[in-house]
């Protein structure tokens, strides 16, 4: 990839607009509509935020007045609007042709709108009618009643998008949220943060009263808008020149598998299990297992398995190590035939397990009643279901049996909860909360499931969701989800739709969900079940495992990149060919923006 891509996917959105000349920015922002909404007592103020807005440069263009024009179309040419549902299409084209003979002109250097009526060959200002107080007073009536017409506000929400999608330098004022304006920077005002809570299309809220903070409040917004236009033609135009480089999307049919690493995970399981029961560990087996893994990728092939050198051989003949491609081309009926090295095993899973033992013996979390299954988590076939709002735990075999359901409590917790049970239980123990959800049996104070949501950081993943069509800031990352032994199957997914729902309905303004995978340690089923169906990035997957002692002895930790950089020691790393992780994604709105070029079809991969 070149360097300057390179340096594009992982720069901040705002890098490229804030090197561009203050005229080039000026103009940048004035490349843009706004549109207005105020709710609560600030709404009485709208012409004093307006007026705002036109200090900036934009020319303001009032609902009430495209009501007043066309209220004074009609009474001039004498139209009567058909009554009766039978007549609503004949309404609505009578409406239409009214208002596209109304011709709107923005005059960037006097901030107004000039408004037009083309009558035959005749061109008729309008601007006047609104500085006649007998005119308006004459027309108030009838113009109340068409305000009132749903027929007649669409056509009036029609004309003033296609307006904003022709015409730069508007600012436009909303009488209801999510009405339009296409492609405008929404913003809300409002008196307390609660005001605007349930409005999902709106891309930057104050609540600030003084004008001076307000125009303070639009103009970085449109700075945060413009930055965002700048940064997606550049995507744009890297996508297309194949500068940054593009994949074909996986499907179902051709999701990834890693033949290796699923002949380790089946043997490394076996051997898990055993050796808990041997040890007698209070440890979730799940933890053990993927410690166990990510530790065994970074000794070499051929010291992990049973004439190793053979198979070393081969991977490295096939290119498995040159190009994670060709770890898809690894024969299964091949490596199968090796066996891994017992005794290398044994001492991972004792290094591993006197980590574990080490951090669990320092938790609070009540770790007998998470790790050791009792009741329907020692018993096989139950499954969550959803009827009527509510969350049960049912038998598979006789779901409608009324006897056989156990009321499940799913809701959003403290991410301080949400951190207590990944960093001690979850296998990456690398906590990441700012929203947090958890499914509890009825009665009970302990969930057994806990899901955590973190906002979006990394400027590369904020620089692919541009290019998906969203706004970053209103993204999620879905970074944890830990469930305690034996929970039924289907608690994953279930997780992800009850959060999924949770936010729409109190978080509306969240766009989209990513979340991470890797193809080289599972299979993928419960994420794209769950809705993460949308492959959108590729990355590099590699393990760091830092030295550390515990009771004199030395042991290596696996540590994320994010715990990397706060840590002065020794590190070692994957040794193995694994495939890449792969970024999903999962849509809670629609588009924000719209996608860019190849997004449907390809993924991004970063090198």
């Amino acid at each position: 990839m070149n360097s300057e891509r390179l340096h594009l996917l992982h720069s901040p959105t705002r890098e490229s607009f804030n090197s561009l000349s203050k005229e080039a920015k000026v103009a940048e922002i004035s490349n843009d509509n706004l549109s207005i909404i105020s709710i609560g007592p600030v709404e009485q103020d709208m012409v004093s935020y307006i007026e705002q807005a036109r200090q900036m440069g934009f020319s303001p263009l009032m609902l009430d007045d495209v009501f007043m024009y066309l209220t004074y179309v009609l009474n001039r040419q004498n139209v009567v609007l058909p009554e009766g549902n039978k007549n609503k299409k004949l309404k609505g084209k009578l409406v239409r042709t009214l208002l596209s003979n109304i011709e709107f002109q923005a005059d960037p250097e006097t901030c107004h709108v000039h408004a037009t009526l083309r009558e035959d060959d005749e061109l008729i200002n309008l601007d006047s009618i609104l500085e006649s107080e007998d005119i308006i007073e004459s027309l108030q009536t009838t113009k109340r009643s068409l305000e009132t017409d749903s027929m007649v506000f669409g056509q009036v929400l029609g004309r003033l998008k296609d307006l904003t999608e022709d015409t730069y330098g508007l600012v436009v004022t909303e009488k209801s949220p999510n009405q339009f304006v296409a492609g405008a920077t929404c913003i809300g005002l409002s008196s307390s943060e609660q005001d605007l809570g349930h409005i999902s299309r709106i891309d930057k809220q104050i609540t600030a009263t003084d004008p001076e903070i307000v125009r303070f409040g639009i103009l970085r917004e449109c700075v945060q808008q413009s930055s965002y236009r700048t940064r997606r033609r550049e995507l744009e135009e890297a996508m297309v020149s194949r500068e940054i480089t593009l994949i074909p999307k996986f499907s179902l049919d051709n999701w990834p598998k890693d033949p290796l690493m699923r002949l380790l995970r089946r043997q490394v399981s076996k051997s898990v299990s055993s050796f808990m029961e041997e040890r007698m560990l209070l440890s979730d087996p799940q933890d053990l297992k993927y410690q166990t893994l990510f530790r065994l990728t970074t000794f070499n092939v051929a010291d992990v398995f049973e004439g190793g050198e053979l198979l070393e051989a081969y991977l490295r003949s096939n290119g498995a190590y040159s190009n994670w491609r060709n770890i898809l081309r690894t024969s299964s009926e091949y490596v199968n035939q090796f066996k891994i090295n017992s005794t290398l095993l044994r001492e991972v899973m004792e290094e591993q397990a006197l980590i574990i033992e080490d951090r669990l013996k320092k938790s609070s979390l009540p770790l007998e009643e998470l790790l050791i299954p009792s009741g329907i988590f020692a018993e096989a076939g139950w499954v969550i279901q959803k009827r009527d709002g509510e969350v049960f735990a049912v038998i598979e075999e006789d779901f409608t049996a009324i006897d056989q359901q156990i009321p499940l409590e799913f809701r959003e917790i403290d991410p301080d909860e949400a951190i207590r049970f990944h960093n001690d239980l979850h296998y990456i123990h690398t906590p990441r909360a700012d929203v947090a959800y958890a499914l509890y049996m009825s009665g009970d104070q302990t969930p057994f499931s806990v899901l955590a949501l973190d906002r979006i950081d990394r400027p590369y993943k904020q620089n692919v969701l541009l290019a998906q069509g969203y706004d970053p800031r209103k993204c999620f990352d879905l970074t944890r989800l830990y469930s305690k032994p034996g929970t039924p199957g289907n608690t994953s997914s279930s997780m992800f739709s009850l959060a999924f729902k949770h936010l729409r309905d109190h978080y509306p303004q969240t766009q989209a969900i990513f979340s991470a995978f890797m193809p080289s340690y599972a299979t993928g089923v419960s994420m794209t079940s769950g809705g993460f169906d949308n492959p959108v990035l590729l990355k590099p997957l590699s393990h760091a495992f830092a030295k550390r002692e515990i009771d004199g002895k030395v042991v290596y930790e696996h540590v994320t990149k994010r715990r990397q950089g706060n840590l002065d020691t020794e590190f070692i790393r994957s040794k193995f060919p694994l495939l890449p992780t792969i970024e999903l994604m999962t849509s809670i709105q629609q588009p924000r923006y719209e996608p860019l070029s190849y997004t449907n079809e390809y993924m991004i991969e970063i090198h």
